[in-house]
Formats: structure tokens, sequence, C-alpha cells
């Protein structure tokens, strides 16, 4: 399955004993170990952390920021298995966020995983490698092949693993490796208030001339959230008909944002706005659902993702945007899937919504 010596430790290990079969008999080894981890430094690519890494932990968005130097929306310094997840001296479980939309590799990864035993070892060699000390760096590939959505999906895979010792009786000790999915599924979909987020730029989707200008005009790099309308509070969000809406409203006449309204003044956001809600705040393991046809309302659109700007017949990110009559309030729907693939709720975003009175 894997073509390094660790090819053991994540997803299955191969050992080759020196002795030949008939030679001697084998005895238990004693060791234990007490912990495994990938540490983020010794998982990179480039400048980023690896594919494999990043599929160590749950989907965020925002997304992640995949440099290896980010820090508070960067990925953690390392995704150690739980103690509980070794069980006993023999199995180790390995347990990967639970991801409906999880993609395959895009190819072979190189991985590096740390172990540490329960008391030092000497004399101990994996794979043909010599280990001495409490702790081992254990360099393996996983084949694109290998590990994939559909391969997850059917259930957890199983290899053995032998440390072994030479001596006048050859010593071994087996583990079993167990990597699946975790059962860990949460079902929250929810957009709260204050959430539904677009970063402002100098041109381009969310340029700062779409914005209320009173006041202190929206400078590029911050965010402004779209409005929760207070008709809110009697709509569940279960069914289409009782979408949950955010509005970005026209800007109005001497007053600043939040207060005045999210866009220019008036007429709220010109013809050739667009926008991106590149802050917009969903609980991990969530995803965004649109339909792949506009839909058949006016002035209504159901196949946009309002996160990317992209349609299913476009992906310039310029599709979130303002109706053919700029004035004209455009909504956008769509739908909030819960990290367990099967719970959503319904939204819809409305674009030069009516400016507050």
């Amino acid at each position: 399955m894997f073509k390094n010596l660790f090819s053991l430790l994540t997803l299955g290990l191969v050992v080759f004993s020196c002795s030949k079969p008939n030679d001697t008999a084998k005895k238990a080894l004693e060791l234990q170990i007490s912990s495994v981890k990938f540490e983020k430094s010794k998982n990179l690519t480039a400048d980023n952390i690896s594919e494999f890494y990043d599929k160590l932990f749950i989907t965020k968005t925002p997304p992640r920021n995949m440099n290896k130097n980010a820090t508070a929306d960067g990925y953690p310094n390392e995704f150690t298995i739980a103690a509980t997840d070794i069980v006993g001296d023999s199995i180790i479980n390995v347990n990967l966020p639970f991801n409906s939309q999880f993609t395959n590799l895009t190819s072979n990864a190189s991985v590096k995983a740390t172990i540490t035993f329960k008391s030092a070892v000497e004399g101990v060699t994996l794979g043909g490698t010599a280990i001495t000390g409490k702790t081992a760096e254990i360099p393996f590939e996983i084949l694109a092949t290998e590990l994939t959505k559909e391969k997850l999906e059917a259930g957890p895979f199983r290899k053995d693993f032998e440390f072994s010792k030479a001596g006048g009786t050859s010593a071994v000790k087996k583990y079993t490796v167990v990597v699946k999915f975790s059962n860990d599924k949460s079902d929250k979909c929810d957009i709260k208030q204050g959430e539904f987020g677009f970063i402002v730029a100098e041109t381009g989707a969310n340029a700062k001339a779409s914005f209320n200008q009173h006041g202190t005009a929206p400078a590029a790099g911050t965010k402004v959230f779209a409005h929760y309308p207070t008709g809110n509070s009697g709509k569940d969000g279960l069914t289409a008909a009782n979408a949950i809406e955010f509005e970005l409203r026209k800007g109005k006449s001497d007053t600043a944002y939040p207060t005045g309204g999210e866009l220019a003044v008036t007429n709220g956001a010109p013809a050739s706005s667009y926008f991106k809600a590149d802050a917009l705040i969903l609980p991990e393991g969530a995803f965004i659902e649109a339909d792949s046809a506009p839909g058949s309302t006016a002035n209504t659109t159901a196949n946009v993702c309002p996160i990317t700007g992209n349609s299913s017949s476009s992906n310039d990110g310029q599709q979130l945007k303002v109706g053919s009559t700029a004035t004209t309030a455009q909504i956008y729907t769509f739908r909030v899937v819960a990290q367990d693939g099967v719970t959503k709720k319904h939204y819809k975003l409305k674009i030069n919504a009516d400016a507050p009175q």
C-alpha cells in the first residue's frame, strides 16, 4: 500500500524480518507506543502545508491560510492522535474529520510522523531501519489512490505492522492501525447575525465605491456585514419558502454604515458592482450548496455561490452582482449544509434592498 518504510503508521505498515521463517521462534517484544503525532513544520510543500496535513483537520469557512507561517487563521502546529485512540498496546485509531466534500489527493503524499514510546528502546528495527531512544521520526509515502473519499466512506481499513529486535530469540511487537472517518458529525448549519461578511477591496469584487461612503468611507481590507432583518425571527430556514434573509441595503442619505445601510447612498451599488462574501463564517465542516440552474423567478438567482461569486455556468467570480436594472433588488438563494452532509438550511441574500427608514 505504501512505498516507504513506515507505510505502516497511518495507513498500515510493512515490516521485513531478517530471520527466516523457520530460524527461531518469535517472542513478544516489550515495546509500547504512547503517542503519535504529525507536525506542521515536517509536513510542508514548499512554504505551504501539505495536502495530507490539510486533511487531518476539519474544514473551515473562511478557509485557513495554508502558509506555514500563518498564525491566527493558519493551521495548528501539530495533529496528535488522542490517547483514547491508542487502545491497549495493539490498536492505533487514526480518525480523520468527517467530510462529505472530501477531495482526493492530487498526487502521492510524502508524510512524516513522530511516534513516542512509553520507555526508551534500543536495537529495535522497523522496516529495516534502526530505532533507538524514546521517540522516532518516521517518513513514509501515501499513494494518491489510497486516501480517497470512496475508500474512507466504505469503512475503516486496517493494517498490521511489526517492530522487531534481533537476538537469541527474535522478538516482535505488532500494532494494527485503523484509518477512518470520525463518527462525530456536526449538524450545525447556521449563518448568524454579524457573520455574513464582505472584505472591502479597492476595485473588483467588493469595490469600496459600492459601499456607503457617508462619514468614514470603508477602507480596503475592512469588513462590511450584511444586515439581518428583524423578520428573520419567524423563519427557521428549513424550507425555501421560509429562507433566512440577509440584505445589502441601499444607503440612507447622511447616515453612515451600519445604521444607514451597507451600500452606496440613494440608488445602492451601481450596475457594474459585484461581490464575494469572502468573510462569511460557517460552522466548522459546513459548506455552501447552490442549484445547477439559475431559477425562474424574476430578480432571483439560485445557482451562485456567495463565497466565490461563481455560478454553475461561470467561474469568473463576478456573478454575485446587482440586477440588470441596478436600482431593483436582486436576490440570491442558496443553502448551508452541515458537516454531516444531510442537515441544511435555506438562505437569501438581497442586494440593493430598500434603504433603512
